[in-house]
This record gives C-alpha cells, structure tokens and sequence, in this order.
C-alpha cells in the first residue's frame, strides 16, 4: 500500500466510471496503484508502450510484409498511454481529497458515510462489475457450449482429447466482453440506452449480434497479424528462459483461461487472485509429482543417458581434433566443421528437460492430502473429489485440462485465433440470446454503484 496516498473508495470510483479502456486494463491499474502509486503508474504505462515499440521492431525485422502494421499499432500504444497518464493524475488528485484506505477498511471520521469496511464490498463489486458477470456465466455453465473446440483441432496433435472437453481461450473472453458485456454496460456503470428504450431486449439483441458480425470480420481481417504478433511476443518474452533453462519452460505448467475463471471468487480484487493462484500452483506440482508413469520415467533415464554420452563424444572429439573445446570435426567428413560450445549448450539443455522429468526419489506419494491442499487454494472442490467418488487418476486427467503446460496452451491460443472467425460466428452468434437474458435477470440496479451483478452482492432470489 501507498500509505498516505493509497487510493480511496471515491477515487476509483471515478477513476473506473471515467476511463474507457479495456477491463483488464483497469484491473491492472488497480494492482500498480495500490503496489506504487502515482509513479509507479506512470511507469507501468511507459514500460507498455515500449514493450509495444520493441514488438513491433522485432516483426519489422523478422517478417517485413507486415512492418506497415507496426506505426499504427505504435500510435495507437501511444494514444493509449497518455489518455491513461491522464487520468493517473485524475486518480491522485481525487485521492487527495478523501481518506478512505480501500486496501485497510480504516474510514475517517469525517466522512460518515463511508464508516465501515462494509465499503469495501460496493468499491470491489465496481471494479470487478464485468468480471462478476463473466464469472456468473462460467459457473452457471453458459460458456461450456461456446467453449467447444472447432472440429479440426482432432487433426492436431493431442487434439483428441481437447475436443471432447471444453477450450476456452482469451480470444473468446475478449470477444464476451466486447460483443456482450461492453454492449450491455456503458462505462459509466449503467444499462446501454439500448436495453432501457422502447425496443428493450430486441434493440439491445440486434446491437450484440451485430458486434459478433463485426467481430468476425476483424478477425478474419487482421486474425493472421494478430498471430504474428502474437508469437513473436511469446518469443522475446521466454528467449532468454528458453535459452539458460528450457526445461523450466517447456515442462512448466499454468493454469489455463478456464480454470481461471472456474477458481474466482465475486468481487476477488487481481491481485489478491493471482496470489492466491501462486500458492495453488505449489500444491498442484506436489500432486501431479505423486503421480509416476513407468514410460515417461524410462524414456527420461535412457534421453538422459543419451545426451551424456553425447556430450562426452563432443568433448573428446574436440579435445583430439583442436586440443580445445573451439571446434570439432564431424566424423566421416574431413573439412566439416562444428562448434563445440554451441552443440554442448544444446545437449545440455536438453539434458536438464529430460532430468526435469524424472521423480524425486524421496517424494511423498500423498494424493488426498495435497489434493485438499490444493482445493484450499482454488476454492475448487467436487463433492465427488471430497467424498472420494472419483478416483484420482480421473481427477488427475480433469486437473490437466485445467493445469496444462504452457507449449499446449500457447498452441490452443494460436488455435482459438485462426478459428476465431468460425467460434465468433457459430458458437457465440446462436447464444448471443441466452447471454443477454442471463445479464439482464442476474443483474441489477444499485444506487451509487450502477448495473451490477445479483451473485456479486450475495442475495440471490
């Protein structure tokens, strides 16, 4: 927290009511606000911009066709940031005038009205207004139709077994909240015009199914630069994990788009979820650890085999053809050159991946206690798990849909944006419906806080 200057209730507030920027933006915000304050605000929008700068270069660089994407993505990155500059300034002024501390429930005495952390509760079902929906809907398992996958993914490797469970990706939960949410819910808090007019219902339909259409022409339009895009962030991001320590990143696990949602509580603040999600992940190695397959576990002892004899060769080869570990000579070929150093570096990442797949051999094989560990965390746990229904192997197979490794959500994702064009307009163009009907009967109006939902303030009907 910010002490003195940490942000009040009526600060975000008109902080949220009055910044039109994406819902992930503001969640965003709302964590470096409360970590640093101002400056570490305005620091978190530079640091933005320039990532966006450096990818840009990159693509530039790697694929040229599509440099001239780069300039107007950059002044859109720009016109982004000093809008938010601004209404940083706009947060700490108004910050200056009330003494409420969100993250501490401590009101002053001079403002009545706002005596209690009882406040907090309205302040989050602000500041969490569309993600309570979203989260609403995934319970209620609105999405679970949507979410199938197209049926070319079986083509894929591993493709299979995501077709038979449920995909979702961020692609669709950008296209939820735009198509849907955003149309519903104007950024001041209220029910569109739309909803509230004469036509009610029907308008506020025909406007959400022509943002789908819209949607899917975008992404039938720019689908591959967004993939470009896409994956050369991937790779700037990870190069350097990649690089010193592959087998922290390609064996790495996380939990994927759906899980996220399915682990939320209403009103749960970011960064108090991705702490909670932190200590999750801890308990769900510990119980994938007790989980020990014979075949994976030869193929790692005979591939760690492999890569140190491997290595052994390079180096003796090496020490006999240049005395050093500069270079060696391929055998069979008499001027074919190889450098040691780099064929080493090789080796020994993939070394260190096939060690990473081996168990520890003084773990303890406690599936139920690090699974109630785990569900501790997630706030995620079946009656059939708690009363031991389900045996572990097919708990085991539900957690990896839900705690993939990072490689397969990376190629979901890439999947989700090639076929978004098909998912926007044959999954959610048909329930575009039921989703209005559910936002409108789970929704209401509260004085003071605007269209929120009905599970979000805890007294269902």
């Amino acid at each position: 927290p910010c002490g003195s200057s940490s942000p009040s209730y009526s600060s975000f507030l008109q902080y949220h009511n009055s910044v039109p920027m994406l819902h992930d933006d503001l969640d965003l915000f709302y964590d470096i606000w409360l970590q640093g304050g101002t400056t570490a605000a305005k620091v978190c929008i530079c640091v933005n911009v320039g990532k966006v700068a450096l990818m840009a270069g990159a693509v530039a660089l790697v694929l040229p066709p599509l440099a001239f994407l780069g300039p107007p993505v950059l002044a859109l990155a720009t016109f982004w940031a000093m809008k938010s500059l601004r209404n940083v300034e706009l947060v700490a002024a108004s910050a200056q005038r009330v003494d409420i501390d969100l993250t501490r429930g401590r009101p002053q005495a001079r403002w009545p009205d706002l005596v209690g952390s009882a406040r907090v509760l309205p302040a989050a079902q602000v500041l969490s207004r569309r993600s309570n929906f979203r989260l609403a809907m995934t319970n209620a398992g609105l999405l679970d139709a949507i979410s199938v996958p197209p049926p070319f993914i079986r083509w894929l490797p591993g493709g299979t077994r995501a077709y038979r469970g449920v995909m979702q990706s961020r692609t669709m939960d950008w296209a939820i909240d735009f198509c849907v949410l955003s149309a519903l819910i104007t950024p001041g808090g209220g029910l569109a015009r739309e909803v509230r007019g004469r036509a009610g219902p029907t308008a506020a339909l025909t406007l959400i199914r022509k943002r789908i259409v819209s949607a899917s022409l975008l992404a039938i339009v720019a689908g591959p630069a967004f993939v470009c895009y896409y994956t050369v962030a991937a790779l700037l991001r990870y190069a350097e994990r990649l690089r010193s320590s592959p087998s922290s990143l390609l064996g790495a696990r996380q939990w994927s788009p759906r899980a996220r949602w399915l682990f939320r509580d209403f009103n749960e603040l970011p960064h108090t979820f991705e702490r909670r999600l932190a200590r999750a992940n801890v308990a769900a190695n510990l119980y994938f650890d007790d989980f020990e397959s014979p075949m994976v576990r030869t193929l790692a002892q005979f591939g760690s085999f492999a890569m140190g004899v491997a290595m052994a060769l390079v180096v003796g080869l090496s020490l006999q053809t240049s005395g050093s570990l500069d270079y060696f000579v391929v055998p069979g070929t008499d001027d074919m050159h190889a450098s040691s150093l780099y064929v080493l570096a090789t080796l020994g990442a993939l070394l260190s991946m096939f060690r990473s797949a081996l168990p520890e051999e003084f773990s303890s094989k406690e599936p139920s206690e690090h699974l109630r560990r785990l569900a501790s965390h997630t706030h995620h746990y079946p009656a059939a798990w708690r009363n031991g229904e389900v045996p572990h192997d097919a708990i085991r197979a539900e957690l990896n849909q839900l705690y993939e490794v990072k490689p397969a959500l990376f190629a979901y994702e890439i999947v989700a944006m090639l076929a978004s064009p098909w998912l926007f307009y044959r999954r959610l163009l048909p329930a575009a419906p039921e989703l209005l009907r559910f936002v409108l009967d789970y929704g209401e109006d509260v004085d003071g806080l605007g269209f929120v939902c009905r599970f979000a303030s805890f007294r269902v009907g």
